[in-house]
């Protein structure tokens, strides 16, 4: 009896302390808990809450918590996690995008040289800054080949004008410069502002741009941009 007491409460101690995995007899070094499936997927409990700092439904959530709000409160049914404190809950959407709603932002900055290398990706577009002669422009190219020819139509603030790129299944991985009034690319100041959309495309590109480049030392020369993907 004492022995099978032992091995009971061995088994106990590296149950408490393993890594559970549903559908794997492995599960990942650094997960917890690994759910494998191929055809399902995983459900979170569901439930109605009352409002963005609601602590009744669940009392005292633990920051961090996920649920599947079902209600038409806060900003409607979705996936919700408290950003807040088990005693001052603030329960905040995690926000999908598709064509129809949402937004994410993609940036970058850094000092010295323009560094066509250093690219922001957002959505099926890549961009970039070069530097050449003085003149800044903004270059975008597609990142991956569309099915037919896509056109990319453009308005820029600070710059006054508007282009349009065309990427086909030939060019589609060619950086393309934004043109502006001019004719030349070059965008007219330091910063700028420029809409993006295309009819082929369902998502809303927002790019912005500030940056300082007259001085010749490098170490003063800054680049920063962002793009909104709507």
């Amino acid at each position: 009896m004492k022995k099978i007491l032992s091995l009971g409460a061995l088994a106990m101690i590296l149950f408490t302390k393993a890594q559970v995995g549903i559908g794997t007899p492995t599960p990942n070094n650094s997960a917890m808990l690994d759910i494998q499936s191929s055809n399902k997927g995983f459900l979170p409990p569901r439930m109605s809450l009352l409002n963005e700092t609601d602590g009744t439904t669940i009392p005292t959530p633990a920051n961090g918590l996920l649920v599947f709000h079902t209600g038409t409160t806060l900003s409607g049914p979705g996936i919700y996690t408290n950003l807040g404190t088990p005693s001052s809950p603030k329960w905040s959407l995690l926000q999908a995008q598709n064509s129809n709603s949402g937004s994410t932002a993609s940036k970058m900055s850094y000092k010295g040289e323009a560094d066509p290398s250093k690219t922001v990706s957002a959505g099926n577009l890549e961009f970039r800054i070069r530097f050449q002669s003085g003149s800044v422009y903004l270059e975008a190219r597609r990142k991956s080949a569309p099915a037919a020819t896509i056109i990319y139509y453009s308005t820029v603030f600070n710059g006054s004008g508007n282009y349009t790129m065309t990427f086909t299944p030939a060019n589609w991985n060619t950086w393309q410069t934004f043109d502006i009034a001019g004719g030349n690319g070059a965008l007219q100041s330091q910063g700028f502002l420029i809409y993006i959309s295309s009819l082929d495309d369902r998502l809303f590109y927002h790019v912005e741009m500030n940056s300082r480049y007259g001085n010749a030392d490098a170490s003063q020369k800054y680049w920063a941009f962002v793009v909104v993907l709507y």
